[in-house]
Formats: structure tokens, sequence, C-alpha cells
């Protein structure tokens, strides 16, 4: 699936099955598709949600995700840059575009199942008030912060977010995996 206007219903499908989001442009996808076929999402879980309404610009974002390189582990760095490097810079320039114009925050208003909004402590792309704000606006939603965690929250603290995204994250904060060991 993609952020643009092609949707397919078996891409929708894989995006609400999977119903966690690897990476950025995927919480658009994911929250679209459980949007479009409600009767698919059991809970959505929206991994370090782009674009608040805060920073809607190509430089906004740039300079935001400049600064999350520097609190990344080298090996998470390495994958999103070799990942970048293979699309090319078209591709990137598409889905950004894209990613700028898609209002997550109206899809999340829509949904129906529990939504998480996670984000990695230090996350300079998801702040806590964007991520707050989402989990607000969402029927049923919830924000969680994961301490110990940078950006991409699933490299730095995998088990937390696993327990985290299980039962429509109703883990609470305390009772997360202790630091060091997700």
């Amino acid at each position: 699936m993609t952020t643009g206007p092609a949707h397919s219903p078996a891409a929708d499908r894989w995006a609400v099955e999977s119903y966690g989001a690897p990476d950025a442009a995927t919480t658009h996808e994911l929250a679209e598709a459980a949007r479009r076929h409600p009767a698919l999402a059991e809970r959505v879980v929206l991994l370090g949600p782009v674009v608040d309404t805060a920073a809607r610009s190509a430089g906004a974002q740039g300079l935001r995700l400049a600064r999350d390189t520097l609190r990344e582990p080298v090996g998470a760095n390495a994958i999103v840059i070799s990942d970048y490097l293979r699309a090319g810079p078209r591709w990137y320039v598409a889905q950004l575009r894209h990613m700028l114009r898609y209002r997550v925050e109206e899809a999340v208003a829509d949904l129906a199942c529990p939504v998480l909004a996670v984000r990695g402590g230090p996350d300079p792309v998801a702040p806590a008030a964007w991520v707050g704000a989402l989990a607000d606006i969402a029927p049923h939603g919830r924000a969680l912060i994961v301490p110990g965690a940078a950006r991409i929250v699933q490299y730095g603290r995998p088990r937390a977010v696993a327990a985290s995204s299980t039962d429509g994250g109703l883990v609470p904060e305390d009772e997360l995996p202790p630091r060091g060991t997700a």
C-alpha cells in the first residue's frame, strides 16, 4: 500500500494485519487501511507517528530527522541510510510529498479500534505533545513513551514495543521490561 492515492484491498489487509508500523510513512498507511477496512483492525500501533501539525514542511521534518540521527544506535542509522540509498532520491521525494500532505490525525479520529501511539523518549520527529494529541484524538487512544529508546523505538527496545503492542497496548509503562532486557 502506498501513502498516495492508489490503495488495494490486499495491501490494506496486509497493513492492518501487521498492526504495527515499522516506519514513519507506514504509520500513515496503517491508519488509512484501518480506517478504510475497520473490520480488519483489532488494534493499531503507530510507532513514531509523523507529521505533526507544528512541523508540516520538508525542512522541519529534515531538521528533526537530522537531530534524531545523533541519538540513534549506529546499527539503526545504518539500516535507515542503506534503505534510503537503495530506494534513491526520486522515491524519497515522492514519499515525502505524500507524507507531508497526509493528515494522520484525521484517520486516527475515525478509528473505532484501540490506537496506541508510541515514541522513544527523546524522539524529535514525533514529539511527546504530538503523540499525546494523536492518542487524545483517537476514540480509544493511548500514548506510550518508551524510555531508553530513540526514534526507531522497535530497534532500541523491541521487547518493550512488543509487550506494549499486545492486548490493545494496555500494558502500563511501569510493567514494561526493564532497560537492558528489551
